[in-house]
């Protein structure tokens, strides 16, 4: 007898967790929307409760339910108040209590991190990914915070969409403006369906494909104004028609250089 209501118990349970997840985004009264944009309306409400609490160095971008902070607090403690003040910015918060399920807190730096001088970088590498025009993932090293959490904005911005962000503050970085010939590089992603940057050093790279020519020469446009000691060469193909998933695309472009040499 036991067993049966411990049973039906874990059952009541799961269905319960279940009927409250699986339709998170009608309730957030986005009914028939998707969980792109359910996961935006999280995310505004997020930094909204964070600018009412005067929390101004963090940093929101959600997976699912799952929020994750970045920036650089004062100290762990602060941290944990901007998770708090996450947590509690659509209803209670929590497994049981809907909206913000978690929050990681994981890639949030503190001010005392930044006693130590950061690593070298030798290579200095870095990369930015989109697929599908909505994945998108920004790897490897950058200057200083500053340019980090500029980068994520930009990115945000370009591809209306959350940015995965494993980018790493080091020493290293290539004489000129790489500053400006990453956020140019990141404009002309913006234009392709997938495709992806690569930088080592100085030398930046392009590919990807495009929906059409018009897409393609849109992607080269910002390249022309990439700054002197950086280089940047583009390989873009055009998708073909009825592209069957796994396809190759056709080659319209290969190792172009682009100005900045």
């Amino acid at each position: 007898m036991t067993l049966k209501i411990l049973a039906g118990t874990a059952l009541f349970l799961l269905l319960g967790y279940g009927g409250i997840h699986s339709q998170w985004p009608a309730r957030l009264g986005l009914d028939g929307t998707g969980v792109e944009t359910a996961e935006q309306a999280l995310r505004e409400a997020a930094l909204a409760r964070l600018s009412d609490a005067g929390i101004a160095w963090a940093n929101v971008t959600m997976n699912g339910q799952k929020a994750v902070l970045s920036g650089t607090a004062p100290d762990a403690a602060a941290a944990e108040q901007a998770a708090a003040v996450v947590r509690r910015s659509v209803w209670a918060g929590g497994y049981v209590g809907g909206g913000i399920t978690s929050v990681d807190i994981s890639r949030v730096r503190f001010e005392t991190m930044q006693d130590a001088a950061p690593p070298v970088a030798a290579p200095f590498t870095w990369s930015a990914s989109v697929i599908d025009g909505e994945a998108v993932t920004l790897v490897g090293f950058v200057p200083d915070d500053r340019v980090r959490l500029a980068l994520v904005a930009e990115a945000e911005s370009l591809f209306g969409e959350p940015v995965e962000d494993l980018m790493q503050v080091a020493r290293g970085a290539p004489e000129g403006d790489w500053t400006r010939a990453a956020s140019l590089s990141l404009a002309a992603l913006s234009q392709l369906e997938t495709g992806q940057v690569d930088a080592t050093d100085a030398r930046f790279s392009l590919s990807g494909l495009a929906v059409d020519d018009a897409a393609a020469e849109r992607a080269r446009e910002p390249l022309a104004a990439y700054p002197a000691g950086l280089t940047i060469t583009v390989a873009i193909n055009l998708v073909p028609d009825g592209l069957v998933e796994g396809q190759p695309a056709r080659d319209r472009e290969a190792d172009e250089p682009v100005a900045g040499e």
